[in-house]
């Protein structure tokens, strides 16, 4: 009788199962990273399209600021478009939108600004004055691969200063007895301007003594309310072109260098300070205090936190608005302001801008 004790046949078939297994881990694999290969593109495309997106968000106000001028702020329906392709190859679209609202009052369907309507100096949301609430949407899309994201952004203009209302705005008193020179809010020739205060000071009963020409003493008036010198601070500071320490003797060469008439800086001065024939172009905060002492020419607006002194000879003139928290005491010397407000509306415009109030995906 013979024994079968032959095993190459279950051999053979040992190894075909162990092949067949090892084919379908491998597909398995092969399937699974596929798989991820295409989550990874996936979530590439997402994200090139969400930054496309993004960019019309950034860009969106930047346009609406040069493209959506005051004559057009009455359009509730819409303002505008525009895209591009970037050099990644994705593409963002974006639309502005003015917001609107229905009034409660009437019924009607109205723009929403952001400006001082009720003349307190501070800006508030409402129907009639100031830029309107603006509301992007922006989509990002890549041209070859396709994919599409959606963001809204809404926007609301942040001034960089409120616009003045005299030529000197005090808080309470000038001092200014024997000085010569000339404090007008009258628009001067050539200008755009209508006509301001020349001097105005937020508490009642403060008093206003000064030498120089005044034009019109009934251009001396109570305002009514306070200049948000506080609001200020902090975005002045942190937009500034120059930061200085106060002291005795500030660097007026650095500051003249710094600025100029086509291209003004703002010059934040934190604590005490006196300069010394100061020459400059756009916005000086001062922190505090500051003498201003011997010739002085600056363009532009200069806001003070604190008193104002104005001593030394030499002429001093500024053209367009001097605003202080403290008082205003000059001295000696010929002190000229002159409100100009084609020179303060360009600096206004310049550095203004819109600042996001709400971001979503849609």
């Amino acid at each position: 009788m013979k024994t079968l004790n032959n095993e190459n046949g279950f051999a053979i078939v040992t190894a075909v199962l162990i092949l067949a297994i090892l084919t379908l881990l491998g597909v398995a694999s092969l399937q699974v990273s596929n798989t991820e290969l295409k989550i990874a593109t996936n979530h590439q495309i997402y994200h090139m399209n969400f930054y496309a997106a993004e960019s019309g968000i950034a860009l969106g106000p930047l346009w609406a600021k040069v493209n959506y001028p005051e004559s057009e702020w009455d359009d509730i329906d819409y303002v505008g478009n525009y895209g591009d392709t970037q050099s990644n190859g994705t593409a963002y679209d974006f639309d502005v939108y003015p917001q609107t609202k229905v009034d409660s009052s009437d019924g009607f369907e109205k723009v929403l600004r952001y400006g001082d309507e009720d003349g307190d100096y501070l800006n508030e949301i409402n129907y009639t004055t100031g830029p309107p609430l603006i509301k992007v949407i922006s989509e990002g899309t890549h041209v070859g691969r396709g994919g599409l994201v959606r963001i809204e952004g809404t926007y609301r203009y942040s001034p960089i200063f409120m616009m003045p209302d005299a030529a000197l705005r005090v808080h309470s008193n000038v001092n200014g007895n024997g000085v010569s020179g000339s404090i007008i809010g009258e628009h001067p020739a050539g200008s755009s301007c209508g006509d301001f205060a020349d001097i105005m000071y937020d508490v009642a009963g403060g008093t206003i003594e000064y030498g120089g020409d005044l034009g019109d003493t009934s251009r001396i008036e109570a305002s009514g309310g306070m200049y948000p010198i506080p609001l200020l601070r902090d975005l002045l500071l942190r937009r500034a072109t120059m930061e200085i320490v106060g002291s005795n003797n500030i660097d007026e060469v650095a500051i003249e260098s710094g600025t100029s008439a086509s291209d003004p800086g703002i010059v934040f001065i934190s604590g005490d300070a006196k300069a010394t024939n100061l020459v400059g172009h756009g916005i000086l905060f001062v922190d505090g205090n500051i003498e201003l002492a011997g010739s002085l020419g600056w363009t532009g607006i200069i806001i003070v936190n604190g008193d104002i002194t104005f001593s030394g000879g030499g002429t001093k003139t500024i053209t367009g608005a001097v605003i202080g928290g403290g008082d205003a005491v000059a001295l000696n010397g010929s002190v000229d302001i002159q409100y100009d407000c084609d020179v303060l509306q360009s600096l206004h415009d310049n550095f203004s801008g819109y600042r996001m109030t709400s971001w979503r995906q849609l």
